[in-house]
């Protein structure tokens, strides 16, 4: 059910590496917040050094989420022009 949730949420956002600031949100909403809220990833978002391609992997085999839904997730959190404003609203 949670897979399938996610491959509708995916399908109807349209989403894939390319990432926008307003779906970003919705994403990280979607996949991170079923474990933690936003505010411990808020935290970490202006850490220098943050190797946030492990984090995602770590995180994405926690929650059994696929490459894909991987990939968009680190993108919204690394290519971003403000991350933190992109995903927190900060």
């Amino acid at each position: 059910a949670v897979l399938a949730l996610i491959a509708l949420t995916l399908a109807s956002l349209g989403i894939g590496k390319e990432t926008s600031d307003d779906a970003c949100p919705r994403v990280i909403q979607t996949n991170c917040t079923t474990c933690h809220d936003t505010g411990r990833i808020c935290a970490k978002l202006d850490t220098p050094g943050a190797d946030w391609a492990t984090t995602v992997r770590a995180m994405g085999e926690r929650g059994n989420l696929g490459q894909p839904l991987q990939d968009t997730v680190l993108a919204c959190l690394t290519t971003s022009p403000k991350p933190k404003k992109t995903v927190c609203g900060n």
